[in-house]
């Protein structure tokens, strides 16, 4: 988290160029993303996030081990959390109550997917619906983004009275 109150995702793969490039693109498309931003292992901001991790860590010998060698790469990119319900996993219920192409907001956010869809095409992007590729892609990539005046949980995927803004790559 944050001093004001934000949450983040830690990023660490041999992939940083790829995922920074994909995520310029889809910018540029007008295709909501989370704010990222690369870390590069010698970074002051750096050595902070891998002392915390450390910390919380220390009870957990595997856990720490995991976390070590994850963090021995010369580069990390921070994404910004982003609290909502993920395609994966969905209810139908509450499926239904955000996809339903009878409603005008519904519709957009389908057209969402679909823009997020033909990015990840021309971009080459396996990793989130597996659309022309041969795997099972990760659903959890696409989030719907609740509305920040909500109070909502999403500990129950049929929960319908949740409110989304938008749907984020």
């Amino acid at each position: 988290g944050t001093e004001e109150g934000g949450a983040y995702c830690l990023k660490c793969t041999g992939e940083t160029v790829e995922s920074m490039f994909a995520t310029f693109v889809l910018q540029k498309l007008q295709i909501p993303t989370p704010a990222a931003k690369v870390i590069q292992f010698s970074e002051q901001e750096c050595e902070v996030m891998r002392t915390h991790l450390e910390r919380i860590t220390r009870k957990n010998e595997e856990l720490r081990a995991i976390m070590k060698q994850a963090l021995e790469i010369p580069f990390y990119i921070l994404y910004e959390y982003i609290p909502g319900p993920s395609l994966a996993g969905m209810h139908m219920a509450r499926a239904k109550h955000i996809l339903d192409h009878n409603d005008k907001a519904n519709c957009e956010r389908l057209t969402d997917i679909g823009r997020i869809i033909a990015a990840d095409i021309f971009l080459n992007n396996s990793d989130r619906i597996p659309c022309i590729w041969k795997n099972n892609g990760n659903e959890n990539n696409i989030i719907f983004q609740m509305e920040s005046n909500s109070s909502r949980t999403l500990q129950d995927s049929r929960d319908t009275t949740i409110k989304i803004s938008k749907v984020m790559a």
